[in-house]
């Protein structure tokens, strides 16, 4: 399957509207002080969403704002950086017609959770920082963070490592797309994997506990058993290693 672009995604929010201007691009920078902060929430639209760690005292916010209809439009897509008590939520504010492509490289202190990324049209890449929830409309997921409970993309595939389990479990879908996922052997979870029209690979002797069923459904234990990993894609296959 073939994603969209940036370039081509740029054309085609453009022939959704009137004739092309010139491309125009801003960048929006802002760094927060943590104090007393505990989640972080981000809504992109179009766009990539880059997550890794950063300073203890403070999220560092980089966007880089884009656009085929003109520096006109370009003042018109906004970043918007909101606090609601604990919550820190940054959001992609713009009118159709601004064609806006938004892409972020956000850096998280230690310690605070990233409750939820999503984009409709875009990747999203997280690594060592906690995050919990990752959506995606049209786009590929890759994530090397702990804490993760829910991942899912309608169109792109799923790459994850898995080094610990929430008590919530986790669970990782795609309607048209791959999950590849490894995990430590020292993960203790209850693990059931199916596709509808693809297949399912566990390498022999990967995890002693776990079976594959049959070539699309996949059902066992890892380690001592415990919380629950539930994988599903519509099209598309699953495969599983080890870290």
């Amino acid at each position: 399957m073939k994603l969209l672009t940036r370039s081509l995604l740029l054309g085609v929010l453009v022939g959704t509207g009137c004739a092309p201007h010139e491309r125009a691009s801003g960048t929006f920078d802002k760094r927060v002080p943590v104090d007393h902060l505990k989640r972080l929430v981000i809504a992109g639209v179009n766009g990539d969403i880059r997550l890794s760690s950063g300073p203890a005292d403070a999220i560092v916010i980089h966007a880089l704002k884009q656009t085929d209809a003109g520096r006109g439009a370009l003042s018109h897509i906004q970043v918007v950086v909101s606090r609601q008590g604990q919550i820190l939520r940054i959001q992609t504010q713009a009118p159709g017609d601004a064609h806006a492509v938004v892409d972020y490289a956000i850096a998280v202190p230690p310690g605070l959770v990233v409750g939820s990324a999503e984009t409709e049209n875009g990747n999203i890449v997280a690594s060592g920082t906690p995050v919990a929830r990752l959506a995606v409309e049209n786009g590929t997921i890759r994530t090397q963070s702990p804490g993760l409970a829910y991942g899912k993309t309608e169109n792109g595939d799923i790459q994850a490592e898995l080094r610990d389990v929430t008590p919530d479990g986790l669970l990782l879908g795609t309607a048209n797309g791959n999950i590849s996922l490894a995990i430590a052997p020292s993960v203790n979870a209850a693990i059931e994997g199916d596709v509808d029209n693809g297949s399912v690979t566990v390498p022999k002797g990967l995890f002693t506990n776990t079976q594959v069923l049959n070539p699309t459904h996949l059902r066992g234990s890892l380690g001592k058993g415990g919380p629950s990993i539930a994988l599903h894609v519509d099209n598309g296959d699953i495969t599983l290693t080890k870290l």
